[in-house]
């Protein structure tokens, strides 16, 4: 693979962001249309956000060695 020489451009970094978002989109309509429900059943950063709410909340506190009550 060849890489190209020139440095990408915050312009391009935006666009392709952009082109994402928008594909992002398509991808849960079709998925909802082959595997049913809702498209946002299929938002990946929805899930996501659901683990970091996991790990930041008080059901993902670190627990010392040996558990809770362990003294």
């Amino acid at each position: 693979m060849v890489r190209d020489p020139e440095p990408v451009t915050d312009d391009e970094i935006e666009a392709a962001r952009e082109k994402m978002g928008e594909q992002r989109e398509d991808i849960r309509e079709y998925l909802a249309d082959e595997l049913g429900g809702d498209p946002s059943d299929y938002d990946s950063r929805a899930y996501f956000q659901d683990i970091v709410d996991d790990v930041d909340g008080s059901e993902g506190q670190a627990v010392p060695d040996g558990g809770e009550g362990s003294e």
